[in-house]
């Protein structure tokens, strides 16, 4: 290569945007993507909000019943639900016996995060529920051994007979032709500035399920 061709190429001006640097466009998107990238991170170590946990788990829990509505259809079958003060159930009817759901991905037992309570009105009447730590027939396979072997042994002194025990009926009926008992689920919570919340979710004898919340005001 020639002295005048090294002198040409030394003196050939270089790339301009590649000597320019960031504009200012991709310096605010920089700075957006880092301020999402930040955001999420702050959401992921401080939790969901109380108002979305709960609001969550009372759009899951309607749209279960709805579902276990088009089963009961389908199946041409009689379903149910219980509840506990910190669980709820789906169950089945067979040979004039009612079971718990307990193998079903979709219809399992499910516990609801800590924090949230519940209060069951059925035709009107507010109904009983019992401790979330109740164990129902059927679902001794679920606890861990040594819960169970705990409860074996506090049988005898819990003043609830065995064949009493052995037996367990919904709260809410659902009918083989989609119909159901009346009743209205409310679940309660404290939102992150302390003050009582609540979604409800309501069935109405021919079948149609519906949700309502938050609620703040007891009187919505």
């Amino acid at each position: 290569m020639s002295p005048d061709s090294i002198k040409t190429m030394r003196n050939k001006p270089k790339n301009h945007h590649l000597q320019s640097g960031f504009t200012l466009i991709e310096i605010m998107v920089v700075i957006v993507v880092l301020g999402i990238v930040a955001g999420s991170m702050v959401v992921s170590i401080r939790g969901k909000d109380p108002e979305d946990v709960i609001g969550e788990e009372a759009e899951r829990l309607m749209q279960l019943i709805r579902l276990n509505q088009e089963e009961a259809v389908m199946a041409g079958a009689m379903t149910g639900l219980y509840f506990n003060l910190g669980n709820y159930y789906f169950l089945n009817f067979s040979d004039d016996t009612w079971s718990v759901v307990s193998e079903d991905k979709i219809f399992k037992p499910r516990k609801l995060p800590k924090g949230i309570e519940l209060e069951l009105e059925v035709e009107g009447e507010l109904a009983q529920l019992d401790d979330a730590d109740e164990e129902l027939p059927g679902m001794e396979g679920l606890a861990d051994s040594a819960d169970s072997e705990e409860d074996e042994s506090e049988d005898s002194d819990d003043g609830f007979g065995s064949d009493e025990k052995d037996q367990i009926t919904p709260h809410v009926y659902i009918f083989p032709n989609g119909e159901m008992i009346t009743f209205k689920l409310t679940m309660f919570t404290d939102d992150a500035d302390g003050d009582r919340m609540r979604f409800e979710i309501t069935g109405a004898f021919d079948g149609f399920v519906e949700m309502r919340g938050p609620l703040w005001n007891l009187d919505q």
